[in-house]
């Protein structure tokens, strides 16, 4: 992927931007009206090429780039309201709800999950069964609101589900900016 200098974009922006719009692109004083470069058809392929410079210039001068999404928006979450208790994925479902997802990266429940591991909220364990760690909550985080419910797969295994109540959820949204910071205390 080729890179830009960044500079140079920026003043070939100005200079196409000021010849679009009928003047001279050094001096910024106005063309005279038999200019060739005052022609629509001309003044049309300024205002494209303008588009096309401002696309690599929101891409950071990177060919082939693609613009880099915001992240998740903490003002997103004043949506939020306790529907029942839920899953992590399901409750992180909820949470992206009406997110702008062109504009900004939703949100994604390892960084919620690592923060409850860091905090003692969670605890990692070895499945025999599935021959793995499986996270479960610990005492702190039961008293929080986080417990297991059994459950069964499609292909009928029974598994363990961790489900986060009322309590659990509202404390993960309003520890959002500390989850996302990965500040524990």
């Amino acid at each position: 992927m080729a890179e830009i200098d960044l500079k140079k974009l920026d003043i070939s922006l100005e200079y196409i931007k000021r010849m679009a719009e009928g003047h001279n692109p050094i001096n910024n004083e106005p063309l005279e009206n038999d200019s060739v470069l005052n022609n629509p058809n001309v003044i049309r392929c300024f205002y494209f090429i303008e588009d096309v410079l401002k696309q690599v210039r929101d891409v950071d001068g990177k060919i082939g780039g693609r613009k880099k999404k915001k992240v998740f928006p903490l003002e997103h979450l004043i949506n939020y309201t306790y529907r029942r208790d839920l899953s992590i994925s399901h409750f992180v479902d909820q949470l992206n709800e009406g997110l702008d997802e062109t504009i900004y990266k939703k949100l994604g429940y390892g960084k919620i999950t690592s923060w409850l591991k860091a905090m003692d909220y969670l605890v990692e364990v070895e499945d025999t069964e599935w021959n793995k760690k499986k996270s479960i909550p610990s005492a702190k985080g039961k008293t929080l609101g986080i417990y297991t419910e059994e459950r069964e797969s499609f292909q009928g295994r029974k598994y363990l589900a961790i489900i986060y109540n009322q309590n659990a959820q509202e404390f993960i949204v309003k520890n959002m900016e500390n989850i996302l910071d990965g500040i524990i205390e």
